[in-house]
């Protein structure tokens, strides 16, 4: 029994991982800010508009994946990425910066933007479309950027199909993700948001939704259908996801046939 929830968890988990970015690196190596900080700092081009700030951010999180080893082993604590795009018709080129830093125990976090000071239903409901994009692709660096220090899920479970309980706190949701070196065919990630709830201090967020993930691993297909709560803090400019509930309400397995891809 405990061998079906913990293949239930790591669907959860599982997710295809994308491919990189096809747009073009110009320049990767540091920089000094006006207050004296050596940041690391990657440039690249976009081909995506101005306007689509929460495509920019993900295609950020993209390029952060690639580049997280390399800006780990500059020793820095502050990285500045750089997307540079072209409008049709304009002469110069625009371009768009995304920070990281590193705090508390030496976790990366992204900033988000400056005048980001109070946490709305819009935000919220757009954040957790790119947190789920992250986990869709598998780029478990770029998804940890979102997570808190203290972070833990709880997870239990409500059909027979799959009884137990297992929580994960940061490192062992990184490590697990970290372990998936293998790719599940015609994974399906849903999230539908049932409610988004702010606190009147606009610093905190509770979020209810219901998600179904399935894929083919090892010929069989399983795919299961949980209740979610996440917590969400805006704290010191980065917004971070605190703690999860989940309660797994179905659990089906069939016999999957072997696709490509």
């Amino acid at each position: 029994m405990r061998v079906a929830l913990a293949t239930a968890v790591l669907l959860l988990l599982l997710l295809l991982i994308g491919p990189a970015s096809a747009d073009e690196v110009i320049g990767m190596g540091s920089a000094t800010t006006d207050d004296g900080q050596v940041v690391f700092t990657l440039k690249y081009r976009t081909s995506l508009a101005k306007a689509d700030d929460e495509g920019l951010r993900r295609e950020a999180d993209a390029y952060w994946q690639r580049a997280i080893r390399d800006v780990e082993a500059s020793g820095r604590v502050r990285a500045i990425f750089t997307a540079v795009g072209h409008a049709p018709g304009e002469k110069e080129d625009w371009s768009r910066d995304f920070v990281f830093a590193r705090r508390g125990r030496g976790n990366w976090h992204t900033l988000e933007a400056e005048d980001r000071t109070k946490l709305d239903e819009s935000f919220v409901r757009a954040f957790l479309v790119r947190y789920d994009a992250d986990a869709q692709h598998r780029l478990t660096d770029a998804m940890l950027l979102y997570v808190a220090p203290e972070w833990e899920q709880k997870t239990r479970s409500e059909t027979p199909a799959m009884p137990g309980t297992r929580d994960f706190d940061r490192a062992t949701f990184s490590q697990t993700m970290q372990r998936v070196n293998f790719v599940a065919s015609s994974v399906k990630y849903q999230r539908e948001i049932l409610a988004v709830s702010v606190g009147e201090d606009g610093k905190t967020a509770r979020v209810e939704s219901r998600q179904t993930v399935g894929g083919d691993i090892l010929g069989r297909h399983d795919e299961v259908v949980s209740r979610a709560t996440d917590f969400l803090e805006l704290r010191g400019g980065f917004v971070l996801v605190t703690k999860t509930e989940r309660i797994i309400e179905k659990y089906t397995k069939t016999t999957a046939k072997w696709s490509k891809g």
